[in-house]
């Protein structure tokens, strides 16, 4: 319990907790979720995507480095009660290049969630969107190509997921799910799709996804253990 430095002054920490609970609903709790961008490699970019957002939590944030308790409460709500969106990293990946499967998203959560160290335990829902996806032959991005008219085959259209099981293996009270529901931010990554719709077909079935990670999260032949 954190102790006020004068007790004889105002005090946040003299509100009772429910009215504290509802401030830190209202500084931090977004209803449609927070969409972020992490880099499947180290960066000191900004991953947030919403920049509106971004400046409005920039102004938020320094709350919680006021005290413990008020880190621990606000950090909750914010880490806990939000849904995580997680999208693709541009801003030094390579786009249309081939590096740790077509589709990196779910390496860029994997580093996202190992970031946050001890935090990482207050995230509770994790959602990872599949909108900015090149299809395997990406004519647009320039994708690795093995044939100028040849999709790629195996492994090198593949969704590489290693790291990303391996840290939600240390968390079975998180809920995942994959979802490809062709937002703006599928359209604007591809912009020449208007001229040739095969630019917006991915081929990624979200549905099996989430249940082949679901059956091995489940662990039925006790792979894990």
């Amino acid at each position: 319990m954190s102790v006020p430095a004068d007790p004889t002054a105002p005090s946040f920490l003299t509100i009772s907790p429910e009215i504290r609970n509802v401030i830190y609903d209202v500084l931090f709790y977004k209803p449609k979720g927070i969409r972020i961008a992490p880099s499947s490699a180290y960066t000191p970019d900004n991953i947030f995507e919403d920049k509106v957002l971004l400046g409005y939590l920039s102004k938020c944030l320094p709350i919680l480095s006021t005290c413990r308790q008020i880190y621990h409460e606000a950090a909750s709500t914010f880490l806990s009660n939000n849904t995580w969106i997680i999208s693709r990293y541009t801003g030094r990946d390579p786009v249309g290049k081939v590096d740790d499967g077509t589709v990196k998203q779910c390496n860029g959560a994997a580093r996202w969630l190992y970031g946050l160290g001890t935090s990482a335990i207050m995230v509770k829902k994790i959602v990872i969107d599949f909108d900015k996806t090149c299809r395997r032959w990406c004519s647009e991005h320039g994708a690795h190509l093995s044939g100028l008219l040849n999709e790629l085959n195996g492994v090198e259209g593949a969704i590489r997921m290693q790291f990303f099981l391996l840290e939600i293996w240390q968390r079975p009270y998180l809920e995942v799910e994959f979802v490809h529901p062709k937002t703006q931010a599928h359209y604007d990554f591809h912009p020449m799709g208007k001229f040739d719709s095969g630019l917006w077909e991915t081929g990624v079935q979200t549905q099996v996804l989430t249940t082949a990670l679901k059956t091995i999260l489940r662990d039925p032949l006790r792979i894990i253990a």
